[in-house]
């Protein structure tokens, strides 16, 4: 044998690898790892939807998970949370319960429906096998005054 290494607890994948002469590198996860942790991100970090008129939905805008680290992504839950939560809706989680490999993807559709007049924010949140337990993004939008008279016509 030529070398026999850990990788640091800080480190992803958490492996014990020994490199030997004519038989190539060989790894095992180390017993006391625990979850394996990856890196992941949110792209876009905020999405602003603009203004939209009070109680009208917008267009549907997505988000994308992707997998930057060197194991799978295993999202476990997708939330909105934040002030103004009730104004933002995830019309599509393709990513809450999947595998997602390293270098590849998943999408979160976020719809915004203002309920209030002004700025409107919140955050979407995925918990998964990263560090801190958690990626985020920031949802903005503004709520405009509704032609409440149109029906009347």
């Amino acid at each position: 044998m030529v070398a026999l290494s850990a990788a640091p607890a800080t480190t992803t994948p958490n492996v014990l690898a020994a490199a030997t002469y004519g038989r190539g590198v060989w790894q095992i996860p180390l017993v006391t790892a625990g979850t394996q942790l990856t890196t992941a991100t949110l792209d876009p970090a905020s999405i602003d939807f603009g203004a939209q008129p009070e109680g009208s939905a917008g267009s549907v805008q997505s988000l994308s998970l992707t997998n930057t680290g060197g194991i799978a992504l295993t999202p476990t839950a997708t939330a909105i949370g934040g002030a103004n939560v009730g104004d933002y809706t995830i019309a599509s989680d393709g990513c809450t319960g999947k595998q997602v490999n390293s270098g590849a993807r998943c999408e979160v559709e976020l719809v915004f429906t203002p309920y209030a007049l002004g700025d409107r924010s919140a955050t979407l949140t995925v918990s998964a096998n990263v560090q801190a337990g958690q990626l985020s993004a920031t949802l903005v939008g503004k709520g405009l005054a509704g032609d409440w008279n149109s029906d009347l016509d």
